[in-house]
């Protein structure tokens, strides 16, 4: 009888854990054409990825001259509410239509749940962001730029017309979406 009861007990937890919904994945469904219509990729003509030190790593750099690190430009960027400066270590354009098109499925379909509640949130202590990912229009100008931590699995884009910087917040796991992100910059040789 006993064994019967830790039986019964062990099923609806099963039971439990598989029916709570998710609050982040793959809730949208456009097709490649269709996110190409989307910002940025409809204003887009150059694609590129990024990395560079973290703000603690650039406070060492400056105070110990042999560490001295080359970069291979600085980037403004005034976008959003953060203006920065990024010392570039890396840089690679992409041009490949299928890194294009799994970029833009991570940033387009990957979404949090229709009725998440706004007020359910989580924070994270830790964010020194390495990398990220430049939009250029036809006159080289930036236009949207996705600033990503693989560490803490955390990202901001500005401008954010589709709530993707919510996606940090979501008191869930959501870090398929920056695994995703990350196996692109390892694709092509950005770490």
């Amino acid at each position: 009888m006993k064994q019967l009861l830790i039986l019964i007990i062990f099923i609806c937890s099963l039971f439990k854990a598989y029916s709570q919904q998710q609050n982040c994945g793959w809730f949208g469904t456009m097709k490649p054409a269709e996110r190409m219509k989307q910002f940025p990729f409809n204003k887009a003509k150059r694609i590129v990825l990024i990395s560079f030190p973290a703000s603690i790593e650039l406070n060492v750099i400056k105070e110990d001259s042999t560490k001295k690190q080359k970069y291979i430009r600085t980037e403004k960027v005034v976008l959003g509410e953060y203006p920065h400066e990024y010392n570039i270590i890396h840089e690679k354009e992409l041009t490949n239509t299928a890194d294009i098109d799994k970029l833009s499925n991570i940033m387009i379909n990957y979404k949090i749940r229709r009725g998440y509640p706004r007020d359910v949130v989580k924070v994270t202590g830790c964010y020194e962001p390495r990398n990220g990912i430049l939009f250029y229009d036809e006159n080289n100008v930036l236009i949207c730029f996705y600033e990503i931590c693989f560490e803490c699995e955390g990202a901001y884009i500005a401008p954010d017309d589709e709530d993707i910087n919510f996606l940090n917040y979501v008191d869930d796991d959501c870090s398929e979406r920056i695994d995703l992100l990350h196996e692109i910059f390892i694709d092509n040789g950005i770490n």
